[in-house]
């Protein structure tokens, strides 16, 4: 990993109902609300909290790099569920 590399963390759901653990990893990152947005150094030991706490946030790399999330949003597993069966478009 590259020194000079950033990663753009942005807090994208709620830490509440989680363990301790997962609390303290989100705040480890410098984020306290949602739609909160920090960068930070990559490293193998962000890399690490980041893994710990995927399905709360959403990971940019500095210049453009694709879009990482532990979640999928509720529109996509919308699209790609088939309709229960008896029920058609009509």
């Amino acid at each position: 990993m590259a020194k000079d590399k950033k990663l753009r963390i942005t807090l994208v759901r709620s830490t509440i109902g989680e363990k301790p653990k997962t609390r303290a990893a989100v705040r480890t990152l410098g984020l306290r609300k949602i739609d909160q947005v920090t960068e930070r150094p990559d490293s193998a030991d962000l890399r690490g909290v980041l893994a710990q706490v995927a399905h709360l946030v959403e990971v940019e790399e500095e210049g453009g790099g694709g879009v990482r999330s532990g979640r999928r949003t509720p529109s996509a597993s919308l699209r790609s569920a088939p309709p229960p069966d008896g029920e058609e478009d009509a």
